[in-house]
């Protein structure tokens, strides 16, 4: 799954040939400007079966479909500072599903990484790592449930109720 805007520097289009040399299922939730040729690329590469788009979504559908995803997918092209030097939303709400993601092996995602093992880190984008990502997490059912634990793990450590904490001492 990816739950985000459908726009330019997302490397949506090496998702979804990522998933047209596995044979696999995407569900893409959300839109954005580069919608149509995504659905154009879809059309034209006869995956109409294999990737899904649900346009924009209430909040507790995506949780519905977040909680029946296997994979989070989080891979951003190198556009600027700030995907280099961030976190995304998407990568936290992954996590608060339980559900592994694959992301960019980025300065911040490896750093939360080491310690909680929750991400098969990408250094190339291209299809064929992001293939070979989403195989190991299919395939390397030890490795998955690793991952889904270090989710569970971090999702108590990275929650409102503690951050609210560290924004009031900010605050006095």
């Amino acid at each position: 799954i990816y739950v985000g805007s459908l726009n330019h520097g997302r490397a949506l289009f090496v998702l979804i040939s990522a998933i047209k040399l596995l044979g696999d299922k995407l569900v893409l939730v959300g839109d954005g400007d580069v919608s149509p040729k995504l659905k154009k690329f879809v059309s034209e590469n006869h995956l109409q079966q294999q990737v899904l788009f649900t346009g924009m979504l209430e909040p507790e559908k995506i949780q519905e479909l977040l909680h029946d995803s296997y994979i989070g997918v989080n891979i951003l092209e190198e556009t600027g500072l700030n995907n280099y030097a961030s976190l995304t939303n998407k990568f936290f709400d992954y996590i608060h599903c339980g559900i592994p993601v694959i992301t960019n092996d980025y300065p911040e995602y490896r750093e939360f990484n080491e310690k909680f093992p929750v991400a098969i880190l990408l250094k190339e984008i291209n299809p064929e790592t992001g293939a070979f990502a989403i195989s190991q997490l299919k395939t390397d059912r030890g490795l998955y449930e690793k991952m889904k634990n270090s989710c569970i793990r971090a999702r108590e450590e990275f929650c409102w109720q503690k951050e609210e904490i560290k924004l009031r001492e900010l605050m006095v």
